[in-house]
């Protein structure tokens, strides 16, 4: 009889060890996410083509601790809209630039 294989269970997926890194458009925001990332998607909706001047918005999800602001954490302001149960932060230019929702705890 031959011997039983061990059961293995599949790995997970693991970042590549880099993160991806972003900034506000004057720069004086810097933010880090761990990779690879929640989500992201391509927003061709009217409301984004006339925010960003741009034929689309692309936007990524991050877990919360895997999401970190690496300069200018004092540059930002943030608010809560309490009937939305949503909260987000904005730089100098009032452009948003994170979003959390309530729905949503553990992502950024």
């Amino acid at each position: 009889m031959l011997p039983e294989k061990p059961v293995t269970t599949k790995p997970k997926a693991v970042g590549s060890g880099k993160p991806a890194q972003g900034q506000c458009l004057c720069g004086s925001v810097c933010f880090e996410i761990d990779t690879p990332a929640r989500w992201a998607w391509h927003d061709h909706s009217a409301a984004s083509r006339r925010a960003h001047g741009a034929a689309y918005a692309t936007y990524v999800g991050s877990w919360r601790k895997r999401f970190r602001i690496t300069k200018g954490k004092t540059e930002i302001a943030r608010f809560e809209d309490k009937a939305r149960k949503q909260c987000g932060a904005f730089v100098r230019d009032a452009a948003p630039r994170c979003f959390m929702s309530a729905r949503v705890r553990r992502t950024w």
